[in-house]
């Protein structure tokens, strides 16, 4: 999943990428491809302010843990997690609360290139991350849906405040 959205984020050129992978060899083949930066984990918190945590719900804590001592030090970065079964509440208890975060379940939408894809932030945050996030949403092509949809959205999901989006991506 990492995959498809680093490609995603190359295409739009307009923030640097920095890719970083479990396996080191892995992000710098897939760096190359893409011409963004591969770096290590450490590097992705210690520079980037947005941060697509793609690792398996279980890895979440301990790659938290191992980037603790830079979390400490950084102003608010907004940690967008896309691990099934791991709530808002748990992830913002695994770091300090001026960290943002979003959960997003994007599978299926990124890996046929269309669909909908539900996000949702912490309530408390949602004015801070609402308008950068839909901006950023609407530069890769992918147009809200509101009205009845969204409450469907928030049926399925739990997650309120809940907001879907048809996203077109070409990758």
């Amino acid at each position: 999943m990492g995959s498809v959205i680093a490609t995603i984020a190359a295409k739009l050129e307009t923030y640097p990428v920095l890719l970083a992978n479990r396996t080191h060899e892995k992000a710098v083949n897939l760096a190359e491809n893409l011409n963004v930066t591969a770096v290590t984990n450490s590097q992705v918190f210690e520079q980037a302010n947005v941060i697509f945590l793609g690792v398996k719900p279980n890895q979440i804590q301990v790659l938290l843990e191992e980037n603790e001592h830079i979390l400490q030090r950084r102003e608010s970065i907004l940690l967008i997690s896309m691990a099934a079964g791991v709530t808002l509440e748990q992830l913002q208890s695994m770091t300090d609360i001026r960290h943002r975060w979003i959960r997003m379940m994007p599978n299926t939408p990124l890996e046929v290139s269309e669909g909908v894809i539900s996000f949702s932030p912490r309530k408390k945050q949602l004015n801070k991350i609402k308008k950068s996030f839909f901006n950023y949403c609407n530069r890769v092509n992918c147009n809200r849906i509101t009205g009845s949809s969204n409450r469907c959205c928030y049926g399925i999901s739990r997650l309120w405040p809940s907001f879907l989006f048809i996203c077109l991506l070409k990758h």
